[in-house]
């Protein structure tokens, strides 16, 4: 058997396990046994990569969560501004100040990433919300400024944490470590592999493979091959069902959105008409008390 190398993409507990148990079979054999120490050192270098490790990923899942807990106070002042623009414009979205904001997008459309293009676009909202003339803008300028300020802090600390992880994994401690065991591993195979061949001993010519883990092999059957398809077929029916939930959802909102807007053009078009019927009975009202003969018709 030859000794298969630890690869980088390995688990630390999956090296450690390896490393663990090539410590064992030597120190159970007394030809071997001083070697073990060499790998208990091994063991306690891991241990100390393996916290580092966990400290890098525990950073990356603390501003993750960070990041999702600010979008969730982001996402409401979106609505509240939407809201409190449409009450200035008579809840008309073309109006130079809607637009202005939002331009031709919908709120729940600014609020669908988390964070990112919805802060990058919020931010640019700030300077103009505090600096309106209007209270209840400013007021959501001054807690937009807050949230954002907070988004970018978390974003750039996600972004760092990031980095520092994937630095860790790939040029790093991490990477020294796997090195370093593989150098361990194949020096140790290498000192065993020659004792079958010293004067003296009756040894097997695969002496030194009892010492390291064979890796594990799948045998390829059609029952393995069936048994996995079933596998994927089920997880790729399951996917679809959560996609089509998805566009269930999307259509949903879509037409609420629609209905809501149609129902505020009926509003403005009944103010409109009363506005018009108003207008007019003023109007045939002012030529009665004058005498003006009707327009002609046109």
């Amino acid at each position: 058997m030859s000794l298969f190398t630890l690869r980088y993409q390995m688990a630390l507990s999956s090296v450690r396990d390896e490393i663990l148990y090539t410590k064992v079979r030597l120190r159970a054999n007394p030809l071997t046994a001083k070697k073990a120490a060499e790998y208990d050192a091994l063991i306690k270098e891991l241990a100390t990569v393996q916290s580092i490790e966990q400290a890098l990923a525990d950073a990356k899942i603390e501003t993750g969560a960070l990041i999702d807990g600010i979008d969730d106070v982001l996402d409401p002042l979106v609505d509240r501004l939407s809201n409190a623009l449409l009450s200035l414009t008579d809840q008309n979205r073309d109006s130079e100040l809607y637009k202005r904001y939002f331009g031709t997008a919908r709120p729940h459309e600014v609020k669908k990433p988390v964070l990112g293009k919805e802060l990058a676009l919020v931010q640019g909202w700030v300077p103009s919300l505090k600096s309106s003339t209007e209270p209840e803008l400013k007021a959501l300028g001054l807690e937009l400024e807050s949230a954002v300020t907070a988004g970018v802090k978390a974003e750039a600390a996600y972004r760092d944490a990031e980095r520092k992880l994937a630095d860790f994994r790939r040029l790093g401690e991490r990477k020294a470590i796997i090195d370093k065991a593989n150098h361990i591993r194949q020096g140790t195979y290498g000192e065993l592999a020659q004792l079958p061949h010293t004067p003296g001993t009756s040894l097997p010519r695969d002496f030194a493979s009892g010492f390291f883990r064979h890796k594990p092999r799948e045998d390829v059957t059609v029952e393995r091959l069936q048994s996995q398809v079933a596998e994927l077929e089920l997880a790729l029916a399951a996917r679809r069902e959560e996609l089509k939930a998805a566009e269930a959802a999307a259509a949903a909102d879509a037409s609420a959105a629609a209905a809501k807007e149609r129902l505020i053009l009926e509003a403005q078009l009944r103010a409109a008409e009363v506005e018009l019927a108003a207008a007019s009975e003023r109007t045939q009202s002012l030529r009665n008390r004058i005498g003006a003969p009707a327009p002609a018709p046109q």
